[in-house]
């Protein structure tokens, strides 16, 4: 299937720091997990990897998209897809070797709950990644800006996805990374999530405080941003 290539593509494209950030070539054999796996691009690169891999998904939307290009590329001996929520997840004490999640916690209702659990599971002294929005940057704006017009345009008009609608007519909305996400998913993260929230680096130590050798890194402008800029990579 062509769709699930040229999402690949394009996810590496407009992320292009995620392949130097993430290792996803270093847990050949390991027990990996990825809370929030949607539609599994970056979970795929673990099992490619040789990695036993397990995604975790909150709807049975993204377990089902995951599902279909994980047995597209035949990577489904490598992995098991689970329908969870990341303040609950169903496995024991060290589990595993690696714990990987990429803009899911801000978007739980317990977020310290999600974090506590991520210590439990991961074994001591190993490795895990962790990205989430930063309080003091362009994309708190830009999102919670979009997402008070959305709701504008929803009251007025009557239609939920009014907003995607006008933006896909833009050339500014033809690059954006969550339009296609949301052609698949029909759920937008900016758009349609209840909760979204942003820590500042004093919250984020405090919030993982339980960890030993933590480092904190600013790494990704929003894709808006990306658009005036041309940079997609450094401080927010």
């Amino acid at each position: 299937n062509e769709q699930y290539v040229t999402t690949e593509n394009h996810r590496y494209k407009t992320h292009p720091w995620l392949k130097q950030l993430v290792p996803f070539n270093s847990f050949n054999e390991k027990r990996i997990i990825e809370i929030g796996c949607g539609q599994c691009i970056d979970f795929s690169q673990f099992c490619k990897a040789g990695a036993y891999a397990i995604g975790l998904d909150l709807t049975p939307e993204g377990i089902s998209l995951g599902r279909g290009r994980l047995e597209h590329f035949g990577l489904m001996p490598y992995a098991d897809l689970v329908l969870a929520n990341a303040e609950r997840i169903p496995f024991r004490q060290d589990s595993f070797d690696y714990v990987y999640s990429y803009g899911v916690i801000h978007h739980t209702k317990r977020t310290q709950m999600a974090i506590n659990n991520i210590y439990e599971i991961l074994k001591p002294n190993h490795d895990f990644n962790i990205m989430y929005y930063y309080t003091y940057s362009f994309t708190k704006v830009i999102e919670g800006t979009a997402k008070l017009l959305n709701k504008a345009l929803v009251g007025i008009i009557g239609d939920k996805d009014i907003m995607w609608k006008i933006i896909k007519k833009l050339s500014l909305g033809k690059s954006q990374r969550d339009v296609t996400a949301y052609v698949n998913t029909k759920v937008s993260a900016t758009l349609h999530a209840p909760i979204i929230k942003t820590y500042s680096m004093r919250k984020s130590k405090k919030m993982f405080g339980k960890f030993r050798d933590i480092c904190f890194t600013l790494v990704h402008l929003h894709p808006i941003v990306e658009h005036f800029t041309g940079r997609g990579r450094g401080g927010l």
